[in-house]
């Protein structure tokens, strides 16, 4: 038996050393407050990994703050986990409506009606944001879902976590007209950057104005809100820009539904306690604020006046109805010699579909006019003024056509075989609201497939869109690559039945010829039909992402697709690496359900997953960030041995505390034979610390791991010649949980240790 003690561990704001006795083997563990070292720069910089946490990132409004704080952390499934394919337009009042495909990215070339404004009217201080406007739901076999999950039998593989952030992370719910009190303090949700995070549920049985507020006395607040799928809607650091002692807040126009309110500090080292406040409106303008009713071929004369509805930009409006019986196209005038017109149309929901502002302001023409395709259902048109405050008499008419887009613009009919359909865009072709040409073809599929469709032209920019039997949008695609506007195409999982392919120009008025195909491949099984292979703990796989790979049914990316088996549960990192394309990492459970996402969580543009994994076959995906980028990638996994952290732990040593052991024979013993004992301390924040081990009886070994079991630092001999000492001096950590391991240098070392 081997007696060793360690020194006490030490937290000192005055940097002063001292040193206590752990038994015969000695650890030493000095820890210092974050703002005593927030200078140092050899940080351990591998502890602001999350924390057995499975996030999300990406870029821009899909998550852009893991490593050097640029924006909000996002660990939330924003745009299907990497981008928007269909950018909301930031122009006017509203956002663009719900579930509506828009052209988006670029700017469009055309003549006609321009918004004036580039804001919109229902986004105010504090960033106004239309909720539940949110791309979609990644298709079945893509992670949206696939496979059913058998009662009692076979779970599914687990990631240490529900992989729903919003249900992990909850911690109550609050209402309109309350407010939650709350704290963010070690224990909460980490997000990748180590900042804290508490979740509220918010709600609401009708379509509410809603204000948030986040106060905090104690740190620099932010805030994100999400819908009931974890997907972001807004996010706000300060309510007044650049002064963090304002805290946070959002306005938004939030329909019927569930949302998640998410308090977050901007640091990592922020702390402490907050209050999330909630202020409603009921929306009026679709139900209270009706005038009367508005009939295709009538002129309608009103009034903005005092004690009319007001929007939140403080300007008056009248609504007005309208039921619509058949495919029609809208066209709507809105004229006044007293006020600046506005004109906004809603769905029967009260949601947004258009709005516009000026008709064409560089003729002076200030009046308000939109052209729209609407299909049969009721509707609200709402005469405003452009700012607040102006009164005075209107015009409103309103002229209709019955126009079906899908059956109207019929051409031909599209195969599912690949061959080639060569026609063009005319001027005597159907034109879009946006003055666009436009072609349809019909598409019919028998059973569900995987369908590919392309569409290329030489002579214009093309725009590729999908629609259903009733004639509404599924899909839309631009660019297949950035920055090549001659190619645009799609990847979608359908179910059998009647679809339109519609071939279209970015811009307006533009002609010429083009290409259309379409493949469709039955019974697709994205997991088994894109595997390319299989890989295991300690591999290091290379391949390359190439044009005949299969493609994702979000964004159409190239995907290469790995088993991998999990024989013990425990922690796995897994690195994708790529000199020529910015890597995406996916991995999805037994059922081909996705389940995690990562996009630069390693060095640069790199992807890096650490997670707690079950035992269960999992896929790993290997992606691109954008469509069409191919190349040569490097896959890298490592399954940390545990056993140290997991089988040899004797206890656990905190600041200022005390511990004896020994080693024996009975104690834990590592593959080479050699006797350990672990112990666990936790750092609530980020402290320097110092670890020191000493014996009489033998060569003394002293390791650090992180939470993963990684070991990242060792010692032997803290003095060339000294082999009864072990130390590690002056590291920084992260808050978190950390081990250490107490050895003989030798394998099976034992002895009696003596404290110093």
């Amino acid at each position: 038996m081997s007696v060793y003690r360690a020194d006490k561990v030490m937290c000192s704001e005055c940097c002063q050393r001292r040193r206590l006795v752990f038994g015969a083997l000695l650890p030493a563990l000095l820890l210092l407050p974050w703002g005593a070292v927030h200078a140092q720069e050899d940080a351990v910089e591998f502890q602001a990994r999350p924390d057995l946490r499975v996030l999300r990132d990406g870029d821009g409004q899909a998550g852009a703050r893991f490593g050097v704080r640029r924006g909000p952390a996002n660990p939330f499934k924003a745009a299907s986990g990497k981008y928007s394919g269909r950018e909301a337009a930031s122009a006017g009042k509203l956002p663009p409506a719900i579930g509506r495909l828009l052209k988006s990215r670029k700017a469009v070339s055309m003549k006609g009606p321009a918004i004036k404004s580039p804001h919109s009217k229902l986004r105010g201080a504090g960033a106004w944001a239309l909720g539940g406007v949110k791309p979609r739901v990644p298709a079945a076999g893509d992670g949206g879902g696939a496979g059913e999950e058998e009662d009692g039998e076979d779970e599914k593989c687990a990631t240490g976590a529900t992989a729903n952030f919003c249900q992990d992370w909850l911690v109550g719910n609050v209402e309109c007209g309350g407010a939650a009190e709350g704290a963010l303090e070690p224990g909460d949700g980490l997000l990748g950057d180590g900042t804290l995070v508490d979740i509220w549920l918010l709600e609401l049985d009708s379509t509410q104005i809603v204000d948030i507020n986040l106060l905090s006395d104690e740190m620099n607040t932010f805030l994100f809100l999400v819908d009931a799928d974890c997907f972001v809607i807004a996010t706000n650091n300060d309510c007044i820009e650049g002064d963090p002692g304002s805290g946070s807040c959002l306005g938004a126009l939030l329909e019927p539904g569930s949302y998640h309110l998410v308090a977050n500090g901007w640091e990592p080292a922020d702390s402490g306690d907050y209050s999330l406040g909630v202020n409603c409106e009921p929306v009026r303008f679709c139900g209270d604020c009706v005038e009367g009713e508005a009939v295709c071929g009538e002129t309608i004369t009103g009034d903005l006046a005092d004690g009319d509805c007001l929007l939140p930009d403080g300007s008056m409006l009248d609504t007005y109805s309208i039921e619509v019986v058949e495919p029609s196209r809208l066209t709507i005038d809105m004229r006044s010699v007293a006020v600046n017109p506005y004109l906004l149309v809603m769905d029967e929901n009260c949601a947004p579909i258009a709005e516009i502002d000026d008709a064409d302001p560089k003729a002076g023409n200030l009046d308000a006019a939109l052209v729209l395709d609407l299909r049969p259902g009721n509707y609200f048109i709402i005469a405003n003024s452009s700012a607040g405050g102006e009164s005075g008499s209107y015009e409103l008419s309103l002229a209709c056509e019955p126009f079906d887009l899908c059956s109207d613009c019929r051409i031909a009919e599209l195969g599912c075989d690949g061959e080639l359909v060569e026609d063009g865009l005319f001027e005597d072709d159907c034109v879009l609201q946006d003055g666009s040409f436009l072609d349809v073809f019909s598409f019919d599929l028998p059973e569900a497939s995987r369908v590919s469709l392309s569409l290329s032209s030489i002579v214009f920019d093309s725009y590729l869109w999908l629609y259903d039997e009733n004639c509404e949008g599924v899909e839309a695609n631009d660019d297949c690559q950035p920055g090549n506007f001659d190619l645009s195409c799609l990847t979608v999982d359908l179910e059998a039945g009647a679809y339109f392919v519609a071939v279209n120009s970015y811009a307006a008025s533009e002609t010429g010829l083009y290409q259309l195909s379409a493949t469709c491949q039955a019974g697709f099984d994205f997991c088994a039909d894109c595997n390319v292979g299989s890989a295991a703990c300690d591999d290091l796989v290379t391949g390359t992402l190439d044009l005949d790979d299969c493609q994702m049914a979000d964004d159409g990316s190239f995907v290469d697709l790995y088993t991998f088996e999990v024989e013990e549960p425990g922690p796995v990192i897994i690195d994708l690496s790529s000199l020529e394309f910015d890597t995406f990492l996916r991995l999805y459970n037994q059922d081909c359900e996705e389940v995690a996402v990562d996009d630069d969580g390693g060095d640069g543009l790199n992807s890096r997953m650490m997670l707690d994994l079950e035992v269960c076959t999992y896929v790993i995906g290997i992606n691109s960030y954008a469509n069409g980028e191919i190349g040569t990638y490097d896959l890298a996994i490592r399954c940390p041995d545990v056993t140290l952290c997991r089988d040899c732990e004797v206890g656990s040593i905190t600041c200022g505390e005390t511990v004896s052991g020994s080693l024996d024979a009975a104690d834990c013993a590592l593959a080479d034979g050699t006797l350990v004992d672990s112990y666990t301390f936790t750092v609530e924040q980020a402290s320097q610390v110092s670890v020191t081990l000493r014996s009489s009886e033998f060569d003394t070994f002293l390791n650090l791991s992180d939470n993963f079991c990684e070991t990242f630092l060792t010692n032997e001999d803290c003095q060339p010649g000294n082999f009864e000492v072990s130390c590690i001096e002056g590291v920084t950590l992260n808050a978190g949980t950390y081990t250490i391991g107490v050895s003989a240098a030798g394998a099976g070392g034992g002895g009696l240790c003596a404290g110093g």
